[in-house]
């Protein structure tokens, strides 16, 4: 008996040291309340697609792959878009501090590329209403690797910018998806400079950084 009681006590040492790592990770991320768009400061105004991407890039907001290319034509994943908001909010110190530290996921290995990443922009809200720009799915998923459409870059974007957007308000646009998400965003004109025939289809790489400039834009 005296070997089962060490084992149980060892047992709970262990899971007072994991409650104590995930309290630590917690307090990190309220220590960093929300992703403020005012921190980004003031956009300049650009017409031409091409400028509204290259002043992402001088801004170091759109980064290239290994090569530097940006690879315009390529559909954007929902972990390269979590990327760009932690890039745009300045929050990557935060999103190192948390790699090792939360794995909320059931798809995502500590060791993915992005999971803090992926943490601070489904755990940190926007300040502009409180809301989390990415979410997970059911059954702890994430889907990292998933193409994002331009109904769910809508989405994520007027998240980002709407501030009287309620819980409620989102779910019941959730429920008759994507209508309200694509009106909102219109109304942004986070679409501004391009022409979506179809909000299911996948939003390419050009396209998504045009968007979010025009978001950015829009609140700034």
């Amino acid at each position: 008996m005296r070997g089962k009681d060490f084992n149980n006590k060892y047992v709970i040492i262990i899971l007072l040291i994991l409650l104590i790592g995930v309290f630590t990770s917690v307090r990190a991320i309220d220590s960093k309340a929300d992703l403020n768009i005012g921190d980004i400061g003031k956009v300049e105004n650009f017409e031409k697609n091409d400028d509204k991407i290259k002043y992402l890039r001088d801004k170091k907001i759109v980064i290239g792959y290994e090569d530097g290319d940006l690879k315009l034509d390529k559909p954007i994943r929902r972990s390269e878009m979590a990327q760009l908001l932690i890039k745009a909010f300045g929050k990557e110190d935060l999103a190192k501090e948390l790699q090792d530290s939360l794995n909320p996921y059931a798809d995502i290995e500590q060791s993915f590329w992005a999971n803090g990443i992926i943490v601070v922009v489904t755990k940190v809200p926007s300040s502009q209403n409180g809301l989390y720009m990415l979410n997970g799915y059911p059954n702890r998923k994430f889907l990292p690797n998933r193409n994002l459409t331009y109904a769910e870059l809508a989405k994520i974007l007027v998240v980002l910018v709407k501030e009287d957007l309620t819980v409620d308000m989102a779910n019941d646009a959730d429920a008759n998806w994507p209508k309200k998400w694509i009106k909102w965003a219109n109304d942004y004109q986070i679409c501004r400079g391009l022409e979506v025939d179809d909000s299911s289809k996948e939003v390419s790489r050009e396209n998504e950084f045009i968007m979010f400039y025009n978001a950015l834009l829009s609140r700034s």
